[in-house]
């Protein structure tokens, strides 16, 4: 059994100069400005460590909460990128609630998020909730 699987990884891996199939590393390109795979997740600082690409983060889903005035609303779980702003994020809801985006703002935790950061930036992260209020409306407290 292990002989047919080297003989089957023989055609796909490069072979030595022994005739040997070695698997492909991608350590080979970890670092390089050249590297055929931009989304690595992986790459090298000046140390040899490993370190996470910003821009390779995956998509996080968030659970929004469309909050009424009477403490009733509609909670809607969505993906955005950790990287996406907030206004990124307003005009995405736009869609699911009909509000127009220049009239929503976000609540997290005891904070109103700031429109020009990142949700990364702000330490929103995977399943954090989030609370989504029309600014045109009057709530009976303001977080």
């Amino acid at each position: 059994m292990g002989q047919a699987v080297v003989s089957v990884l023989r055609g796909f891996w490069p072979q030595d100069q022994t005739g040997a199939a070695s698997p492909p590393s991608h350590s080979l390109n970890v670092g390089n400005s050249s590297d055929p795979d931009p989304d690595a997740r992986v790459t090298q600082n000046d140390s040899g460590s490993a370190a996470l690409i910003p821009e390779a983060l995956a998509n996080i889903r968030l659970l929004v909460n469309h909050e009424l005035p009477d403490g009733s609303g509609n909670e809607h779980n969505i993906t955005f990128h950790p990287y996406g702003t907030v206004s990124q994020l307003r005009a995405t809801m736009e869609t699911f609630s009909n509000i127009p985006q220049d009239n929503i703002y976000f609540l997290f935790k005891t904070d109103q998020l700031v429109d020009s950061l990142t949700l990364y930036s702000q330490q929103v992260g995977a399943y954090d909730r989030i609370t989504m209020r029309d600014n045109r409306l009057v709530y009976p407290y303001p977080f």
